[in-house]
């Protein structure tokens, strides 16, 4: 009976340890994520790779950009993810941050500015391309309505006509 307390506290402590790992944000509306991008653009990751920052790993994801959307920027853009794993073995996953490979052709709404993730919303500013359109990570498409304003309801659309439609909403934005 004397070791109740003690195992008790330690459940409680494992169960508070499950909790502070995982990843929450507050899903914001498309015009939040627009509002909110400093750098937007379309393109191919084209390098990933793990680099220690005060010893923590921190994923660089390089991307050939293909059609710039917002923002200042260059040919490429390398953007930095915490996690990864070192060469030296130390490992930190985070809960929900974005996974790149070589050659995924993005869609990107991007903070200028150093953050566990640089992307809008965590992760809700990226889309994948796909034979549908730009998908999210929630499997959501961004379509056009008969107006050709861009929604984020899962229809799909034309990618030129929705880079279109995006292009023109990120200028209206600044």
């Amino acid at each position: 009976m004397a070791f109740k307390p003690v195992k008790n506290a330690l459940l409680t402590a494992l169960l508070m340890l499950s909790f502070a790992s995982a990843t929450t944000y507050r899903e914001l509306s498309l015009d939040e994520l627009i509002a909110r991008a400093e750098l937007g653009f379309s393109g191919t990751v084209s390098e990933v790779s793990v680099e220690p920052r005060e010893g923590e790993p921190y994923t660089q994801v390089t991307f050939t950009v293909s059609r710039p959307l917002t923002g200042e920027l260059e040919e490429t853009v390398t953007l930095s993810f915490y996690g990864g794993t070192l060469p030296d073995g130390r490992s930190v996953e985070v809960e929900g941050m974005p996974e790149f490979r070589r050659g995924d052709e993005v869609l990107v709404l991007a903070y200028d500015a150093p953050f566990y993730s640089p992307i809008v919303g965590f992760s809700q500013g990226l889309w994948r391309a796909t034979p549908g359109g730009f998908e999210d990570l929630t499997g959501r498409l961004l379509s056009l309505d008969d107006a050709g304003r861009i929604l984020r309801d899962g229809e799909g659309a034309d990618q030129t006509a929705v880079l279109d439609a995006l292009a023109a909403r990120l200028e209206a934005a600044q």
